[in-house]
């Protein structure tokens, strides 16, 4: 017979019958106690490092369906500490000079594309702010914009497109060549490429005898066709 025993007060045995014949255990009550409180507390750190309950109502109100959250944070006010990781401008270089950005991007590799509107251009810096570029100018030709507000990536192409005028959607290549223009026939209001041949817009249509404008979410192509509608929705100023 073996015995194996852990030290402690109240201590029972327990035989079990193994090849060589009877084996005997002795455990102690203060052992077992502390295996339980070991596994209640890791039990009640897993409850107190859940995700803190929703406390909102959804409602349903005249067929709509009405969610109505607490004036409370689910996660309590939330504080930031910020901390300055790069700083663009200066009114001592002429490529670090910025009148009014409108929109800033950045492609795969971490370059910055800034989007002056009063200034007319796109200035590209690379991720530790080194001037690299200046795309585009003030004006009506190829390349040369007149209100730019809007700028997007195509991170597979490494196109970069900027909507000109309610209508206009200028293209330019990975290297800021100038490509092609895309004229809308309905004002939109953002944009998103899905490839080199297509985008995803918002559109605003409207009625100007009936007062009524609406904001729509296109598939558009090359040519400025709706391709498909997904959605609709009224839009007041």
């Amino acid at each position: 017979n073996k015995s194996i025993f852990i030290p402690g007060v109240n201590n029972f045995e327990e035989s079990r019958k193994t090849k060589g014949g009877i084996m005997k255990i002795k455990f102690s009550t203060t052992a077992l106690l502390l295996l339980f409180l070991i596994h209640f507390s890791v039990y009640a750190g897993q409850k107190s490092s859940q995700e803190p309950e929703w406390k909102g109502k959804v409602e349903t109100e005249n067929g709509v369906k009405v969610i109505n959250n607490p004036k409370e944070p689910l996660y309590g006010q939330i504080k930031l500490d910020l901390q300055e990781d790069l700083s663009l401008g200066s009114e001592d270089d002429k490529n670090y000079f910025f009148y009014v950005v409108k929109d800033i991007a950045v492609d795969p590799e971490g370059n910055i594309y800034v989007l002056d509107a009063k200034n007319y251009r796109i200035q590209k810096f690379d991720r530790n702010g080194k001037y690299l570029q200046t795309i585009g100018s003030q004006g009506q030709g190829p390349g040369e914009f007149q209100r730019p507000t809007l700028i997007r990536l195509d991170e597979l192409t490494g196109n970069i497109y900027v909507r000109d005028t309610p209508r206009d959607l200028h293209i330019f290549d990975k290297s800021g060549t100038y490509a092609r223009t895309v004229h809308f026939k309905n004002v939109f209001v953002d944009f998103a490429p899905i490839d080199h041949e297509n985008f995803m817009t918002i559109l605003l249509k409207g009625s100007d005898k009936d007062l009524t404008s609406t904001h729509a979410l296109c598939h558009v192509d090359l040519n400025g066709e709706v391709i498909k509608t997904y959605a609709q929705f009224p839009y007041t100023i």
